[in-house]
């Protein structure tokens, strides 16, 4: 019977410094996160436009370029 008593308290305390150790060993590596970045080109182009002025005739509006 203390045969027993003691093997049970030696598997007791080895399980447990066992499972001490893995949390310790567990914590100590952190995961890496993982994502990906995207650039996302919200730009555009204005075309040029043409009015007709009554007074000087036809007026070209040039066409730009616009970045965001």
């Amino acid at each position: 019977m203390k045969k027993r008593s003691l093997l049970l308290i030696m598997l007791i305390f080895v399980c447990m410094f066992t499972s001490v150790f893995n949390i310790t060993h567990a914590q100590s590596k952190p995961s890496v996160p993982e994502f990906t970045v995207k650039l996302v080109d919200n730009s555009y182009d204005v075309p040029p436009t043409q009015t007709t002025d009554p007074y000087t005739g036809t007026k070209t509006i040039p066409g730009y370029h616009v970045k965001k």
